[in-house]
């Protein structure tokens, strides 16, 4: 009788980690319903963070717009890869080629960008009043609005990824820092 209990609890166990370190795939045409427990199955970025069984996100090629203003909310310890065509099973079989990759802060998209996505110069960016561009394109460890995340103690990467066209530029506070990244956290800068 002990040893069935120790079985199921051991399979709890076993389960419970791997719902807490699930590896989401994310798509530019992913469907927000979707869990992204593979490619089939892919999910927006945006949802994906918002998930918090996601812990590694795997990125497919593309272009991802920043949802509004506030930009990507990394607000947990979460490991970010760009690169995937789409197919891949394991994270060594992504492609190198970060500008594939692109999270771009031009909520409007009209910026001039090149055919990646990519804004090349400050004075390609169009903002106006509306606020057209985000002001962080990601902020890590929260900024103190309202969904941008909160402290975030613990590893956080993003890799393989190009990050553009964010626009903080703003008299004070965190609105005129990082515009492409904003990192309100403790870090290494190791990797």
């Amino acid at each position: 009788m002990h040893h069935t209990r120790f079985l199921i609890g051991l399979l709890l166990a076993a389960g419970a980690a791997s719902a807490q370190s699930a590896i989401c795939r994310a798509a530019p045409a992913g469907d927000a319903a979707a869990n992204g427990s593979d490619w089939s199955r892919a999910t927006t970025l945006t949802a994906a963070l918002a998930n918090p069984a996601c812990t590694e996100i795997w990125l497919q090629q593309g272009l991802y717009r920043a949802p509004d203003y506030d930009g990507f909310a990394i607000n947990r310890p979460l490991h970010l890869y760009g690169g995937f065509r789409g197919h891949e099973t394991l994270r060594t079989q992504r492609g190198v080629d970060s500008q594939s990759t692109v999270l771009s802060g031009d909520v409007a998209g009209d910026d001039a960008a090149d055919a990646h996505g990519i804004v090349r110069s400050v004075a390609d960016i169009v903002n106006d009043p509306l606020l057209k561009n985000a002001a962080h394109v990601v902020a890590i460890g929260g900024t103190g609005w309202p969904g941008n995340g909160v402290y975030t103690p613990a590893d956080t990467v993003i890799d393989g990824l190009t990050i553009t066209a964010g626009y903080a530029n703003f008299s004070s506070g965190f609105e005129r820092e990082g515009g492409g990244l904003l990192c309100n956290a403790v870090g290494a800068g190791t990797e």
